[in-house]
């Protein structure tokens, strides 16, 4: 895709490339093959994950190959190419591409982990409830640190997509995708004791990316986490949304559980046809907040 950022986003997107040693290709897409990755030699690279489970950041050593070119560039990101030999699997390092400050990778991929997390428990609770196809699956992240290259910081690693993508941003109550996504958020919101919510995210080949995320302590969101005054106004217009399609009061609204909250939204048609029938009503869940919730 092209880049977008003007000078000041190709003077980022230069002095990054030549700390790499990396180029654009004319077609990037022409680099998107086995071959321009392995034919690299391997390099030593520390490998650093947040689990979001212990919160906690994990570092592994690894080796990897990375690719000489690009093989795309979004509005926001550059993609080069990258093999971890440790999960023998291909990957994407991501470069910030637009003008202005760059966000911190850790910031970015914590709030990726989070949000994937999040989401695991989401779908099992779904699947639970005979709504397996309301499914979420966010792509994971880490931060890759280069041993070997003095000129480059730890930058936002990725699962890789196919070079041609089709990326957009998940727009508030308008189809089927979007109730699932505010399912999703409403589960965030509390299981984590309303102590933080995934505000927005895009959507990819079938899965989520990143997301914003708003916590109470702003210790989950990074540089863009609104804190409460975010928490606030996505409950304030969250409820008037949902409140008018499920023809509730908004005290009601708040006072339903997650699976009550997919069990309505399910009754209503807004997550499309089930593959299974919805299960029996269970009285909401007494476990503890989610491990990622804000501390106290």
């Amino acid at each position: 895709k092209p880049a977008e950022g003007g000078c000041e986003g190709g003077r980022r997107r230069r002095g990054w490339l030549t700390a790499m040693g990396a180029t654009v290709p004319e077609d990037p897409a022409e680099t998107h093959a086995d071959d321009d990755v392995q034919s690299v030699p391997p390099e030593k690279a520390m490998r650093i994950t947040f689990d979001a489970g212990i919160r906690e950041w994990v570092e592994e050593e690894t080796n990897i190959r990375v690719a000489e070119q690009m093989f795309g560039i979004g509005e926001k990101f550059g993609a080069i190419r990258v093999y971890d030999e440790d999960l023998k699997t291909y990957m994407a390092l991501k470069p910030w591409m637009q003008q202005g400050p760059a966000p911190k990778p850790q910031d970015l991929a914590k709030c990726q982990q989070v949000a994937s997390k999040c989401a695991e428990l989401f779908s099992a609770m779904a699947a639970s409830l005979g709504r397996g196809d309301v499914k979420t699956v966010f792509l994971k992240s880490c931060i890759y640190s280069l041993l070997q290259r003095a000129n480059v910081s730890t930058i936002l690693g990725q699962a890789q997509l196919p070079a041609e993508w089709d990326k957009r941003k998940i727009v508030h109550a308008t189809d089927v995708e979007s109730h699932k996504f505010a399912a999703f958020q409403f589960y965030s919101y509390f299981s984590s004791g309303r102590g933080m919510v995934i505000t927005s995210a895009s959507t990819v080949q079938g899965m989520w990316t990143e997301p914003s995320i708003a916590s109470t302590d702003r210790s989950i969101g990074g540089g863009t986490d609104g804190g409460a005054d975010a928490i606030r106004v996505w409950s304030a217009d969250f409820a008037r949304t949902y409140c008018s399609m499920l023809g509730l009061e908004e005290e009601a609204l708040w006072a339903l559980s997650p699976e009550d909250f997919l069990y309505a939204m399910h009754l209503k048609g807004l997550l499309g046809a089930p593959e299974s029938p919805f299960h029996a009503w269970r009285p909401p869940s007494n476990e503890p907040p989610l491990p990622f919730a804000p501390l106290p």
